[in-house]
C-alpha cells in the first residue's frame, strides 16, 4: 500500500508540474546537443578526412623545383629510410573555350592517388580523368580540347582528350578554391589524369614521399605534426645543395651544346668553303668539254653536207617513180571502175536473162491455168443449159394454170440451184476474161525485155575488148616501175645507212652536248643554289651564332632554384586541404569555449528549477516522513525526478547531436570539398560527460536540498516555508532616489534583493544568453569582415604581376606598355620575394610564407594603406621594417625590438619600425635604403602592383589571362584568389555560427520561461493577496514581471560585457596562424542579442498575463496547513 502511494505521488508530481519537467528536459537537451554536437564534429571531419587520406595513401611531404626533377634527384630521395617515394608530373594548361586555368598531372601508381567519381581512368594516351569542378560542363565521352602555354616550354603529346572519367584528388580538396595557376587566369578551375606517357619531358615536376611513421598517425594530431617537422628538416638538408648541382649540371649540359653548335657551325663554314671550290673544279672540266665537242661538231657537219646530196638525188628519183606510180595508179583505178562496170553489166545481163526466163515461165504456167479456166467454164455452161431445159420442161408439164413455182419446193429448189450455179458460171467467165487480159499483158512486156537484154549484151561485150587492152598496157607499165623502185630502194639503203652513221656520231656528240648541257645546268644550279644556299647558309650561321650568344647570355642569367620542400598544407593547391584543417580548428575552438558556458548557464537554471520543486514539495515531504518514509525514499523521489527529467533531455540531446547538429555543421563546411560526408563515430568520452553533467545539473541539486529539508522533524515540514524575511536595501540609503519611487517601484526593489538566488539566477541565465549570442553574432560579424577590411580597406591593388628574369628587353617593353595602357589605373614597381621562415611560437616551431616588399615609396603609391589596427598611418622609413600583425604576434615582438630574416641567402636581423593591422597572409615591408643597408646589396624592383580601373573579378581575370601569355610575366597572384578562399571559409563558419546563435536564443527562451514560472509559483499567495486587495490584472503582471524586466536589463548589460570578452576569446582560438579575424564588430552584433531578450520578455507577459488571469486567487489564499 505504502508502495503503492510512494508511486502515485511520484507519478502526479511529474503530471502537476509538466512545464516544469520539460524546462529541465530542455535545459539538458539543449545543452546535451551543444556538447555532443560540437564536440565530436572537428574529430568526426578529421577521421573522415584521416579514412580519405590514407584510402589514397596521400603525400607526406613533396619536393619541386623550377628547374624540374632529375633521376639522380629521385635515386637520392630513394635513400631515405622507410619512405615511399614516387615522381610525377605536372603542368598548367588552359581550356580553348574560356581560357581558364586547368591542372594536367599524371596518373601516379602509389602515392596521392585518386578517388574514381564516374567513368575509369584513362588506359589510352588520348584519354583523360577531370575533376568534379569539371562535371557540369563535360560528360564521359566528350572531347577535352586544351592549350599549352610555350613561354615555359611544351611537354604534353596531346591536346585534345576524350573524356572517360571524373576523379577527386588527394591533394586538391576543395572543388571551388584551387589556388593559383601559372596559365589562363591565373586561378585554377579544375584538373585532369592523363598517363604518364602523355608527358615528353626530361625531369619530372614534383616528387612526392611517404613515411612509414606516419601512416598511422592522424594528419591533425601533434606527433604527426612533429614528426613531419623532423621528416623535413632532413628532407631539406638532404636536397639542401641539390639547386647548386642542378644549376651546375645545367651550365655544364648548356656550355656543351654551346660548345657542339660552334663546332656545327665550323663544320658549315668548312663545306661551304668545299662547295665553292667543288663549283670551280667543275667550271674548269665543263670548259674542256666545250673544246672536244665543238671538233666532233665539225666533222657531223661534212658529213651531213654529202648525205644532203645523195638525199637531193634520191629525192628526184622517188619524185620520178612518184609520178610514174601515179599515173599506173590512176590507169589501174579506171581499169578497176571498168571492170567494175563491166561485172556489174555482166551481172545486170544475167540477172535480166534469168528474170526473163522466169517471167516466160509464170506466162506460160498463166495460160495453162487459162485454158483450163476456159474448159471449166464451157463444159458448166453445157451442162447448165442441159439442166435448164429439163428443169422447163418438168414446169412446163407439171404446173397448172393459176399456180405457181412456190407451190412445188422441188421444183423450186432445182430452179434456185440452177440459177445459182449461173451466177458461178457468170462471175468465172469475168475472171476469165480479167486474166486473159493480164496475161496479154504480160507477154507483151515480155518481148519488149527480151530486145533490150539483147542490146546490153552486145555493149557488154565491146566494152569488155576496150579493157582488156588497157589492162595489157597497165601491166608493162607496172614492170617497168618496180624495177625503177628497186633501183630507189638500194640508194635508200645506202643512204639511210649513212644517214645510221651520222646519226650513231651525232648521238654520241647530242649525248655529249646533253651531257655538258647537263653538266652546265647542274653546276649553273648549284652554282645558283651554292649562291642562295650560301646567303641562307651564311644567315643560318649568323643567327646561329647569335643564338649561340643568346644561350650565352641565357646560361648566364639562370638562376639556382632552391628544391622547395613542400607538405599537404603548403603544396600548390592546397587550399582545400588548408580551409578544412582551420575549419575543424574552429570548429574543435568553438566545442571548446560555447558548450561550456552553454552548459553552465543551463546547470545553474536547472539547479534552481530543482530547488523550487523541492520547496513546493515539503509538506508532502514532511506527510510522508510522518507515515514512516525514510529519508532516502522520500529523496529518491526527488533523484528519480531529476533523474528522469535530465536523462531524457541528455538523451535526446546526445542522439540529436549525433545525428542531426554534428552531420549539419560539417555539411557546411565540407560542401565544396571532395572529403564528402563526415562518417558518424561514437565517442564515449564526450557522451559520459553529458550524461555526467546531466547528473550534475539535475540529480545532485535535488539531493542536496531535499537532505537539508529533511534534517527537519515532519511537523516542521508539514507547515509551509515561512517567507522570506525583508530587510533594507542599499537604494534605501540613497534618500533622493528612494524618496522619488512609487511604492510598486519600492516593492520591486525590496523583492529583487529579498529573493537573491532568484536575482542571481536570472542576472546569469540573461548575462549567459547574451554572452553566447553576442559571442555567436561576433564572430559571424568578424569573419564577414576580413575580406571587407583587407581587400576593401587596407589592399587596394588587384594583382601582384612578378617579371620573368629571362624576358628580352622586347618582352620587358611589351609589358611596360600593357602597364602604361588605359586599363591599368595605377602601378607600383616592387621588388618581391617570398620567403619561408620558421618561427617558435608558444614552444612550437612554425613554418610562415612571409611575402616581402621593397619599394622606395614610403606610402607605397596608397595601393597598400599601411596603419595600425587603432588606424594610425604607418609609412616606411629607412629605420626598419614595417610587418603585419598576426607575425608579429608569431614572431612576439612589438615596437622597437629586433628579429631575424633569411634575407639574400643569408641571415640578418631588422628592426621592427611598425605594426600594421592585417588580416590574411603574412607580410613585410621595408625601404630599398633599408634592405641595402642590412643585407649589403641592392634588390631591384621584379614586380609590379596593378591596380586596374575596372576592378570586376570576371575582368580581374581576363586582364589576369592576358598578362599569363606574355612570356615577361613569371607568374601573378590575384587578389581575389585569397578573396575566395576566405569566402569560402567564412560562408562556412557563418553558417555554424548561426546554427550555435539559434541554440543561444532557445536557451534564453527556455532560462527566462523557468525562471518566470518559478517566479509565479513561488509568490502566488503574494499574487493573489494584492489580487484580492483590488489591484487589476496589468498592475498584478507588472508587480512581478517588472523584477524579470530590471534583472533582465541588468543581465543584458552583464552579458555584453561578458560577449565582448567571449568574442576575443572566440577569436583568438579560432584564428589560424595565417588569419587573423577583424575584432570589430558592426552594431547588429549588440542589438541582435537586446532585441531576442526583448522579444523574449514581451511573449513571456503575455504569457504571465495570460496565466494570472487563469488563477483561482481565493483557492491560492486557503491555508496549507
Amino acid at each position: 500500500m505504502k508502495k503503492t502511494i510512494y508511486w502515485k505521488d511520484i507519478r502526479q508530481s511529474m503530471l502537476s508540474s509538466k512545464g516544469r519537467f520539460l524546462s529541465i528536459f530542455s535545459l539538458m537537451m539543449l545543452g546535451s546537443l551543444a556538447l555532443i554536437g560540437l564536440k565530436v564534429t572537428a574529430p568526426n571531419m578529421e577521421r573522415t578526412a584521416q579514412a580519405y587520406i590514407e584510402a589514397n595513401r596521400t603525400m607526406d611531404l613533396a619536393v619541386m623545383s623550377e628547374l624540374g626533377i632529375t633521376q639522380d634527384d629521385v635515386k637520392e630521395l630513394q635513400t631515405i629510410d622507410n619512405a615511399t617515394v614516387e615522381a610525377g608530373y605536372f603542368k598548367d594548361v588552359v581550356l580553348e573555350e574560356d581560357h581558364q586555368a586547368v591542372r594536367v598531372f599524371s596518373k601516379p601508381e602509389e602515392l596521392s592517388q585518386y578517388t574514381l567519381v564516374e567513368g575509369h581512368f584513362p588506359t589510352a594516351e588520348n584519354q583523360i580523368a577531370l575533376s568534379p569542378s569539371l562535371q557540369a560542363s563535360y560528360q564521359i565521352g566528350d572531347t577535352f580540347s586544351i592549350k599549352e602555354p610555350d613561354k615555359n616550354a611544351t611537354v604534353l603529346k596531346e591536346t585534345a582528350f576524350t573524356v572517360v572519367g571524373f576523379v577527386a584528388s588527394s591533394e586538391i580538396w576543395d572543388n571551388v578554391t584551387m589556388g593559383m595557376a601559372s596559365s589562363g587566369t591565373g586561378q585554377l578551375t579544375g584538373y585532369g589524369v592523363v598517363l604518364p606517357s602523355v608527358f615528353q619531358s626530361d625531369v619530372y615536376m614534383i616528387a612526392r614521399i611517404s613515411y612509414d611513421d606516419l601512416a598511422s598517425l592522424s594528419y591533425a594530431s601533434q606527433a604527426y605534426t612533429e614528426k613531419l617537422e623532423d621528416h623535413k628538416k632532413q628532407l631539406e638538408s638532404l636536397v639542401a645543395d641539390n639547386d647548386e648541382e642542378r644549376l651546375a649540371s645545367i651550365q655544364a649540359d648548356g656550355q656543351e651544346g654551346i660548345s657542339k653548335g660552334e663546332q656545327e657551325i665550323a663544320k658549315a663554314q668548312q663545306e661551304l668553303a668545299d662547295a665553292e671550290k667543288d663549283i670551280q673544279e667543275g667550271n674548269a672540266q665543263l670548259a674542256t668539254g666545250r673544246e672536244k665537242f665543238a671538233r666532233g661538231r665539225a666533222k657531223i657537219i661534212q658529213s651531213e653536207s654529202e648525205l644532203r646530196l645523195a638525199y637531193a638525188t634520191l629525192l628526184d628519183t622517188k619524185s620520178r617513180l612518184e609520178a610514174s606510180k601515179q599515173q599506173l595508179d590512176e590507169s589501174k583505178k579506171k581499169l578497176d571502175q571498168t571492170k567494175s562496170f563491166l561485172d556489174a553489166s555482166a551481172a545486170q545481163l544475167s540477172q535480166s536473162a534469168q528474170q526473163l526466163e522466169t517471167a516466160q515461165q509464170e506466162l506460160d504456167k498463166q495460160n495453162a491455168q487459162l485454158n483450163d479456166l476456159g474448159a471449166t467454164i464451157s463444159s458448166g455452161r453445157n451442162a447448165w443449159f442441159q439442166e435448164q431445159n429439163d428443169l422447163n420442161t418438168q414446169v412446163e408439164s407439171q404446173v397448172q394454170e393459176g399456180e405457181s413455182l412456190s407451190d412445188y419446193p422441188e421444183l423450186l429448189a432445182r430452179q434456185e440451184a440452177l440459177d445459182a450455179e449461173k451466177a458461178r458460171l457468170d462471175q468465172l467467165e469475168t475472171e476469165f476474161e480479167q486474166a486473159h487480159a493480164g496475161y496479154q499483158a504480160g507477154f507483151d512486156l515480155l518481148q519488149s525485155k527480151k530486145a533490150e537484154y539483147q542490146a546490153g549484151q552486145k555493149q557488154y561485150e565491146a566494152w569488155n575488148v576496150e579493157y582488156q587492152s588497157g589492162l595489157a598496157q597497165y601491166n608493162a607499165g607496172l614492170t617497168e616501175y618496180e624495177n625503177g623502185y628497186a633501183a630507189y630502194q638500194k640508194g635508200v639503203a645506202n643512204y639511210e645507212w649513212g644517214v645510221q652513221q651520222l646519226q650513231s656520231s651525232s648521238l654520241t656528240l647530242n649525248q655529249e652536248e646533253l651531257r655538258l648541257n647537263q653538266a652546265d645546268e647542274a653546276l649553273s644550279k648549284a652554282s645558283q643554289e651554292f649562291s642562295t644556299q650560301k646567303a641562307q647558309a651564311e644567315k643560318e650561321i649568323t643567327a646561329a651564332q647569335s643564338e649561340i650568344e643568346d644561350a650565352k647570355t641565357e646560361l648566364s642569367k639562370i638562376e639556382k632554384s632552391s628544391y622547395q620542400v613542400y607538405t599537404r598544407s603548403t603544396l600548390p593547391g592546397s587550399d582545400g586541404y588548408v580551409t578544412y584543417q582551420n575549419a575543424t580548428k574552429s570548429i574543435a575552438a568553438v566545442g571548446n569555449v560555447f558548450p561550456v558556458v552553454l552548459y553552465l548557464v543551463a546547470a545553474l537554471v536547472t539547479f534552481t528549477t530543482m530547488a523550487r520543486f523541492v520547496d513546493e514539495e515539503r509538506t508532502q515531504s514532511g506527510l510522508f516522513k510522518a507515515l514512516g518514509y525514510t529519508n532516502k525514499q522520500i529523496m529518491a523521489k526527488f533523484v528519480l525526478y531529476g533523474l528522469g527529467a535530465g536523462l531524457a533531455g541528455a538523451i535526446v540531446g546526445i542522439i540529436l547531436g549525433n545525428t542531426v547538429l554534428s552531420p549539419l555543421i560539417s555539411s557546411i563546411i565540407t560542401e565544396t570539398t571532395v572529403i564528402g560526408a563526415s562518417t558518424l563515430y561514437f565517442y564515449p568520452l564526450w557522451t559520459s560527460l553529458a550524461i555526467g553533467l546531466t547528473l550534475l545539473s539535475a540529480v545532485l541539486p535535488a539531493y542536496l536540498v531535499a537532505q537539508r529539508e529533511l534534517f527537519e522533524k515532519p511537523a516542521s515540514l508539514l507547515l509551509p516555508k515561512p517567507p522570506v524575511s525583508g530587510s533594507k536595501i542599499l537604494l534605501e540609503r540613497w534618500r533622493f532616489v528612494w524618496s522619488r519611487l512609487s511604492f510598486t517601484h519600492k516593492v520591486t526593489a525590496r523583492n529583487i534583493f529579498r529573493y537573491k538566488l532568484r536575482m542571481l539566477m536570472t542576472i546569469f541565465g540573461v548575462a549567459g544568453t547574451v554572452a553566447l549570442l553576442f559571442g555567436g553574432l561576433g564572430i559571424r560579424s568578424s569573419i564577414s569582415g576580413v575580406v571587407d577590411r583587407q581587400f576593401g580597406d587596407l589592399i587596394h591593388y588587384d594583382m601582384l604581376v612578378v617579371e620573368n628574369s629571362k624576358a628580352s628587353e622586347e618582352e620587358l617593353d611589351g609589358l611596360s606598355d600593357f602597364l602604361q595602357s588605359d586599363q591599368v589605373r595605377q602601378s607600383l614597381p616592387v621588388a618581391f620575394e617570398q620567403i619561408t621562415e620558421k618561427i617558435t611560437s608558444n614552444d612550437q616551431e612554425k613554418t610562415a610564407s612571409i611575402s616581402l616588399y621593397i619599394t622606395d615609396r614610403p606610402d607605397m603609391g596608397h595601393l597598400i594603406e599601411l596603419e595600425t589596427s587603432k588606424g594610425r598611418e604607418l609609412t616606411l622609413t629607412g629605420r626598419g621594417v614595417i610587418l603585419t600583425e598576426k607575425l608579429a604576434q608569431l614572431y612576439d615582438v612589438a615596437l622597437g625590438d629586433k628579429l631575424k630574416l633569411t634575407l639574400n641567402d643569408k641571415e640578418v636581423e631588422v628592426r621592427v619600425d611598425g605594426i600594421a593591422d592585417m588580416y590574411a597572409g603574412h607580410f613585410i615591408f621595408m625601404t630599398d635604403e633599408y634592405y641595402q643597408e642590412v643585407t649589403g646589396s641592392r634588390k631591384l624592383a621584379n614586380a609590379y602592383l596593378v591596380q586596374l580601373k575596372k576592378d570586376s573579378a570576371q575582368h580581374v581575370q581576363e586582364v589576369s589571362s592576358q598578362l599569363l601569355d606574355m612570356t615577361a610575366v613569371k607568374s601573378l597572384v590575384q587578389n581575389t584568389s585569397l578573396m575566395a578562399m576566405l569566402t569560402t571559409m567564412a560562408a562556412s563558419l557563418q553558417s555554424v555560427m548561426t546554427i550555435l546563435v539559434v541554440l543561444s536564443i532557445l536557451l534564453g527562451l527556455v532560462i527566462l520561461y523557468n525562471l518566470t514560472i518559478i517566479n509565479m509559483s513561488e509568490r502566488i499567495r503574494e499574487l493573489s493577496t494584492i489580487r484580492v486587495l483590488g489591484f487589476h490584472n496589468k498592475e498584478v503582471t507588472l508587480y512581478i514581471y517588472r523584477e524579470t524586466i530590471a534583472l533582465s536589463t541588468i543581465g543584458i548589460v552583464a552579458g555584453l560585457i561578458g560577449g565582448f570578452y567571449l568574442h576575443r576569446l572566440l577569436l583568438y582560438m579560432i584564428g589560424s596562424d595565417s588569419i587573423r579575424f577583424n575584432p570589430e564588430v558592426g552594431a547588429e552584433v549588440y542589438l541582435i542579442p537586446i532585441l531576442a531578450i526583448v522579444g523574449i520578455l514581451a511573449f513571456l507577459g503575455w504569457y504571465v498575463n495570460h496565466q494570472l488571469r487563469k488563477v483561482d486567487m481565493l483557492e491560492a489564499l486557503k491555508s496549507i496547513d
